[in-house]
C-alpha cells in the first residue's frame, strides 16, 4: 500500500500511503517495539503504540481537525476503559470510557465553567453525583439520562463573612471570597431565599432572579464568563434547556443571534 518508505536513520521511519496517510514510526534499534504517528487526509493526528511492528489496542492520543483531543486508552478501534476529552469550546471530561461512551465514573466540566463529578451510562449523567456551580455551593443529585430528577443536598463553599439588612428591608451577604448576593433570604438560615443577585468573586459571572435554598431555582437571567446572557427558567443552579434562551455576544455591534439552549449549553451527554 506504501508508495513510498524511507528510512531517516537507524530506528526512524516514515511511510507515505496510497491513500495519502503519512506515518512516522519511531523503535528502538534492532526492535519492533515503539511509537507511531499518523496524519491522515482528514487533519486527524494520532499517537499510539507498536507492538511487533503492529498498533496495539493501549494508549494513544488523536487530535483532530477541530481542535479537540483525546488522550487515554482504545480498544478495537473505539475509546475505552480510561481516556481525557478536551473540546474546542472549553469542554472536558475525564472518567471511565466503554467503547466511545462515557460510562462508570467520570468529571465532566462545561464551557460556563460548571463542573459534574459522577456516574455515567451509555453516555449519559446517570447516577448520584454532584454538581460544582458557579454560586459558591455544590449540589448531589440524581440523575436519569442526563437531567436531574432529584435534589438532594446543597454544600456551601465559602462563608457567609457579613450580613447587612438595608433599608428596602432586603439583605446583602458578603462571602470570604469577595462574591456577593442582594436580595431575600431565610433570616434563620442566611439561605438565599426568594429573590435577588449574586456576583461572582471574580465578577465575571452574576445570576438575577429567584432562589431557593440557596440555589437558582426559577425565573431569572444570569452573564457567565463567556458573555453569554441566559434568560429562562432555572432548575437547581442550572438552565433548563427547554425553557431558556441564550444569546451570544456579537462580532459586530449591529448583529446579534439569539439561540435556544441545547442540550444545557452544549453538555455533550
Amino acid at each position: 500500500q506504501g508508495v513510498d518508505s524511507t528510512q531517516h536513520e537507524k530506528g526512524r521511519e516514515k511511510a507515505i500511503m496510497t491513500d495519502a496517510q503519512i506515518a512516522e514510526i519511531d523503535t528502538e534499534p534492532g526492535s519492533s517495539h515503539g511509537r507511531m504517528t499518523q496524519y491522515l487526509p482528514d487533519g486527524k493526528v494520532g499517537e499510539c503504540s507498536l507492538q511487533y511492528g503492529k498498533r496495539t489496542n493501549g494508549f494513544s492520543t488523536v487530535v483532530y481537525p477541530s481542535g479537540d483531543t483525546y488522550e487515554g486508552y482504545w480498544k478495537q478501534g473505539c475509546k475505552h476503559l480510561l481516556g481525557e476529552e478536551w473540546f474546542a469550546d472549553d469542554r472536558s471530561y475525564f472518567g471511565e470510557m466503554n467503547y466511545d461512551l462515557r460510562e462508570g465514573n467520570g468529571r465532566y466540566k462545561r464551557p460556563n465553567g460548571v463542573v459534574y463529578r459522577g456516574k455515567f451510562l451509555k453516555g449519559n449523567k446517570h447516577g448520584k453525583g454532584e454538581y460544582v456551580l458557579l454560586n459558591g455551593c455544590t449540589i448531589t443529585v440524581e440523575t436519569e439520562v442526563g437531567y436531574i430528577t432529584k435534589h438532594l443536598s446543597t454544600r456551601r463553599h465559602t462563608r457567609v463573612s457579613r450580613v447587612t439588612q438595608q433599608e428596602d428591608g432586603k439583605y446583602r451577604l458578603d462571602y470570604e471570597d469577595g462574591a456577593y448576593y442582594i436580595g431575600q433570604i431565610n433570616e434563620k438560615t442566611q439561605q438565599r431565599e426568594g429573590y435577588g443577585l449574586y456576583v461572582h468573586k471574580h465578577k465575571d459571572y452574576w445570576y438575577q432572579g429567584q432562589w431557593q435554598k440557596d440555589i437558582e431555582h426559577g425565573t431569572g437571567w444570569c452573564q457567565d464568563h463567556h458573555q453569554c446572557l441566559i434568560r429562562g427558567q432555572f432548575k437547581y443552579g442550572l438552565a433548563n434547556d427547554k425553557q431558556a434562551t441564550v444569546e451570544y455576544p456579537s462580532q459586530s455591534d449591529d448583529y446579534q443571534e439569539e439561540h435556544t439552549l441545547c442540550g444545557n449549553l452544549l453538555d455533550g451527554c
